[in-house]
């Protein structure tokens, strides 16, 4: 699943999905879906310079929720864009937890298959 073809791109997408669908939010990210009309899911990570001013840090960060993505591929329900938020708490955090932290957000939104 190659993420770079299965992103948000279009400015439209973007604000139809601020506006609509469902969220979720824990310590470490805040969620936002929408169902779409296409085959495929489509992501958006945002890590804002608010959680560390340095690059290096937040690229770390992104390349590990698309590992996570990456992994879960499989179990995911199809046809959604999906807005996935880093918080602040992310700093710091080891692997494994941000990996339990976005696969509980993915369950509690419905878009991890039971």
């Amino acid at each position: 699943m190659p993420l770079k073809k299965n992103g948000l791109l279009k400015r439209k997408d973007l604000v139809n999905l601020g506006r609509g669908g469902r969220s979720n939010y824990n310590n470490l990210f805040r969620i936002k879906l929408i169902k779409n009309n296409l085959s495929a899911n489509r992501f958006v990570i945002v890590v804002s310079s608010k959680i560390s001013k340095k690059a290096v840090e937040r690229n770390k960060i992104k390349r590990q929720i698309r590992a996570i993505i990456k992994s879960l591929s499989d179990r995911l329900n199809v046809a959604y864009d999906v807005l996935i938020i880093a918080l602040p708490d992310i700093i710091g955090k080891k692997f494994n937890l941000t990996e339990q932290a976005l696969t509980d957000n993915f369950r509690k939104i419905r878009l991890l298959k039971q």
